[in-house]
């Protein structure tokens, strides 16, 4: 077993404990590159090497020369998740180790710190991997969707507590809702929702 860090936004970090979110996506880097459209290839994972292979569904005599092998960088089933968000120290007001996502506050001349620097030591959050899979981002069902935490997201926007049932709201909004959110933390960084990328799709559980 192995721990890999992994950054959340802040909304995500307040949906894992509520468990609301069990699944996350992250871009595959690089890209899968085919001489013809990507939307034609294909994927299998080998379960022995831990590394995904692409092929061209039109090759008809594959040789390893055809294939494209990627190895998920979050590590394989069984391994653990670290969290990483923003964080601060708060020495003057909250007097300690404080957290952005949970309210956390701090005062004048304080400063949060982004989440890519918080040290393993400071992460609240260990998760274990149960499943990952490669996959196109677009083909995102809507109960996968709920999974990424979107019902936390449709609660908030219409205004429900953590305890109205999730029968009470439209379930086919998660996957737009999704979307929003995808574009809000990703289109910057040029892997908008258009772009349909190949993504890593991790499942985990919290410990």
């Amino acid at each position: 077993m192995k721990e890999h860090p992994i950054l959340f936004s802040g909304e995500m970090v307040q949906a894992i404990p509520e468990g609301y979110k069990t699944m996350t996506r992250r871009v595959i880097k690089p890209q899968p590159d085919f001489p013809v459209f990507v939307k034609k290839a294909v994927c299998s994972y080998d379960d022995e090497s831990s590394y995904y292979c692409w092929w061209l569904l039109d090759s008809l005599d594959l040789t390893i020369d055809d294939c494209s092998f990627l190895r998920c960088p979050y590590g394989v089933p069984g391994d653990h998740l670290w969290a990483k968000e923003t964080w601060g120290i708060g020495t003057q007001l909250a007097g300690g180790i404080v957290y952005r996502a949970s309210g956390g506050r701090l005062a004048d001349g304080e400063h949060w710190h982004p989440s890519i620097f918080m040290p393993r030591e400071l992460s609240r959050i260990t998760l274990e991997i149960t499943n990952i899979r490669a996959e196109r981002l677009q083909d995102i069902t809507e109960e996968d969707a709920m999974k990424e935490g979107m019902a936390r997201e449709l609660r908030a926007a219409l205004g429900y507590s953590p305890e109205v049932s999730e029968e009470t709201f439209n379930l086919t909004q998660a996957r737009d809702t999704f979307r929003i959110l995808w574009d809000k933390l990703n289109s910057k960084r040029g892997h908008g929702w258009k772009k349909n990328d190949w993504v890593w799709v991790i499942e985990f559980k919290k410990i």
